[in-house]
């Protein structure tokens, strides 16, 4: 008896491969999904990563090699600093392995990246550098919250405290 009849015992043998088809369409699609996520956790992790130990040489005000590294296309595509895909070509990846300190990134005195930062850039890389997720913006207007935090929202709390409560019960 195969796996599929055991499982499903009251299909009969004709009905095995659509039963085994259906059950890959549906597989498919799953772990289509589960490797997207893994490649988005690890272009978080990255760029996490970046903007702890590179931004102060490659960020908004000095930028080392003409390199933003929260702009991901200002140093990843072919003939760029990362090639995706393609750990052999990627020159960023080097700098973060070497053990010479000249070359080494982070720069000395910086301390290097450790090994589980070095693994997440490395199966960054091999997973074709896919683009780092948008930082998560928080914006509140006037219409919001109106004055919520301001001088006046606060005194009209009080007010309205006051003049709920009766003066023998206020403290």
């Amino acid at each position: 008896m195969n796996l599929l009849s055991r499982h499903i015992p009251t299909l009969r043998t004709g009905h095995h491969l659509l039963a085994l088809i259906m059950l890959v369409t549906v597989l498919i699609p799953v772990a289509d999904a589960q490797a997207e996520s893994a490649d988005a956790d690890h272009a978080a992790a990255v760029k996490q990563i970046f903007r702890t130990r590179c931004l102060e040489c490659h960020g908004d005000t000095r930028r080392e090699a003409d390199i933003h590294i929260l702009q991901r296309d200002s140093y990843v595509g072919e003939g760029l600093p990362v090639t995706p895909g393609d750990l052999d070509e990627s020159y960023l990846f080097d700098l973060l392995v070497t053990a010479d300190e000249d070359y080494r990134m982070p720069e000395s005195p910086r301390p290097p990246l450790s090994e589980q930062e070095i693994e997440t850039v490395r199966q960054w890389i091999a997973e074709g550098a896919p683009e780092f997720p948008a930082d998560m913006v928080i914006t509140t207007s006037d219409e919001d919250a109106p004055q919520a935090f301001g001088q006046e929202y606060v005194l009209e709390q009080i007010l309205a405290y006051l003049q709920d409560v009766p003066r023998e019960r206020r403290k």
